[in-house]
């Protein structure tokens, strides 16, 4: 019997080069789809995709000039993944629809992070927000004698009232400790708004006339002058018993009995002289001083609180009044 041996496999050796290296390229790009399949699964970089998504979106939208669209799509990617390009996107879409102040706050906002980061953006960003802010419109408020815990807030947001507030064009609202409330309409960029709240200081006892000395002098002279008109009206009568008592012993000439009875009359009397005359003199003063006592003062008829006035730059537009 004749037993075969194999042959072996005769392969030309520049094709074994190219089966090992296909075989070794289709093993690293299966090792490779399994990595890129593992991150692009949802549930990794979920909010970096939705980022580039919004950002890819709000780009379309402008190229179209759709700026409202463009501009909700740029805000929402930065506050998914805040960056400085994006928000140099966001800032021009919002100088582009006309809402200056917002650009000008986001330029701003791109400049600091740029400066952080030491991004050569932030020279761009900077000159930008240059550029827009002689443009702005201005809301500067004025606050009379604030109270201590005063606060002040801009369409929900508490603000210093005592620097400028830029603000877009359109209605905003302002909202002052006390519950008071005014609506400023900005109809012009670069147009300054003034606002005044003015606080009263509270004067709730003040409001009560406090008694003047001048009544209570003048009431207080007419009573002791009157106590004095009693005292002496007293004294007269007993003087007058004290007369009559003595005459008995004194038919012709007085007893020493009906002396010291005499005596004592004419002591009597003369304490009642005293005393009718001081007494009538402090009543009249009294009077007197009733009669040329000033009046008193009036209570302020206008009600304590904050009061509001608006007025628009020099033009005559101006909104007052108290409450």
């Amino acid at each position: 019997m004749i037993r075969r041996v194999p042959r072996p496999l005769l392969v030309a050796p520049g094709r074994a080069v190219s089966i090992a290296l296909g075989r070794a390229l289709s093993v690293a790009l299966g090792r490779a789809v399994s990595v890129v399949a593992l991150l692009a699964s949802p549930a990794a970089h979920a909010q970096e995709t939705d980022a580039e998504r919004l950002f890819r979106e709000g780009q379309e939208a402008m190229a179209k000039k759709d700026y409202s669209i463009a501009c909700a799509r740029f805000a929402a990617s930065n506050q998914l993944e805040p960056g400085i390009g994006t928000r140099l996107w966001l800032a021009d879409c919002y100088e582009k629809q006309g809402r200056l102040a917002s650009a000008w706050r986001v330029f701003r906002e791109a400049a600091a992070a740029a400066i952080e980061a030491k991004d050569s953006r932030a020279t761009v960003a900077e000159s930008r927000a240059a550029q827009l802010e002689p443009k702005l419109a201005k809301i500067v408020v004025h606050v009379v004698a604030p109270p201590k815990d005063f606060e002040l807030r801009l369409d929900g947001v508490r603000v210093q009232w005592a620097l400028p507030l830029f603000v877009d064009r359109g209605r905003h609202q302002l909202r002052a400790t006390g519950g008071f409330e005014r609506v400023v309409d900005v109809d012009q960029d670069g147009r300054t708004y003034e606002v005044t709240i003015g606080h009263a200081s509270p004067t709730a006892p003040a409001d009560k006339p406090s008694p003047s000395a001048w009544p209570i002098a003048g009431w207080s002279l007419v009573a002791v002058g009157a106590v004095g008109v009693g005292a002496g009206s007293y004294l007269g009568l007993r003087a007058r018993s004290q007369y009559d008592d003595a005459a008995s012993h004194c038919p012709s000439t007085c007893d020493s009995e009906g002396y010291d009875a005499r005596k004592a009359a004419f002591r009597t009397a003369t304490a009642s002289t005293i005393f009718m005359v001081a007494g009538g003199v402090l009543a009249v003063s009294g009077i007197t001083v009733l009669i040329l006592a000033p009046p008193p003062k009036k209570p302020a008829s206008e009600p304590v609180g904050p009061s509001f006035s608006l007025r628009v730059g020099a033009a005559a537009l101006s909104l007052e009044g108290a409450f």
